[in-house]
């Protein structure tokens, strides 16, 4: 009976169309892009010093943005082609991620995570239009119960995969330590932490005065 019915599913997403199967790759490589990026978000800010707190914050501003963008983005696809919305937001959901993994500053990071809620629940919700065009009627409860279906493998991919990753680089960075250490002669220096790279990356040498630490725990010549 499972594979009776797993085999169903699997002709009705077969006899779909390219656009459908493309659909569910994206959907599949977006859940675990976005999986991946809410866990080491996570351990950013507890890098940056956040407290239970600050983080609290900063996610549910990414849920506020989500409800306030949902009522409006419905009225929007009425006005503006659904596939233009679909390209718009994807490139933005790309840009406010970026701005996540680059601030610093807690009020910056409040505003780009709202900012990041709307976009992608406008992204989210511009999908189903588009897919809805490509599919005949009678294959769209199989293609969005696939879709379903597809996204939660991703979430458990992502979740494992971003819990491996730090483990990951850490070895290579030691790694590759160790190696110009022996090629030099001399001790490796501890590589700079994300902390510092963020602040580097946001503050510059003027951040640095102000707190009075060095980069990759050099320290001051006073």
């Amino acid at each position: 009976m499972p594979g009776r019915v797993i085999g169903e599913y699997v002709r009705a997403v077969q006899s779909s169309g390219r656009n459908a199967r493309l659909y569910l790759y994206g959907l599949f490589l977006c859940g675990l892009g976005q999986s991946i990026f809410s866990l080491l978000f996570n351990l950013y800010l507890r890098e940056l010093g956040v407290s239970d707190a600050g983080i609290g914050q900063i996610l549910s501003k990414i849920s506020l943005g989500a409800a306030v963008a949902a009522l409006p983005v419905a009225f929007l696809f009425r006005r503006v082609s659904s596939r233009a919305i679909l390209v718009t937001a994807g490139a933005l959901t790309a840009f406010t991620y970026l701005l996540l993994g680059s601030l610093v500053a807690p009020e910056l990071l409040l505003l780009a995570a709202f900012v990041s809620g709307m976009v992608v629940t406008t992204f989210r919700l511009s999908i189903a239009p588009v897919v809805m065009r490509e599919v005949p009627p009678p294959l769209r409860p199989y293609l969005f119960s696939a879709a379903f279906t597809v996204l939660f493998l991703a979430a458990i991919a992502g979740s494992a995969l971003g819990g491996a990753m730090p483990h990951l680089f850490s070895a290579i960075r030691e790694t590759r330590g160790s190696r110009f250490a022996g090629r030099s002669g001399r001790p490796a220096r501890s590589p700079c932490s994300p902390r510092f790279l963020s602040i580097a990356w946001a503050g510059g040498p003027r951040q640095r005065r102000r707190s009075g630490r060095l980069p990759c725990g050099s320290k001051s010549e006073n």
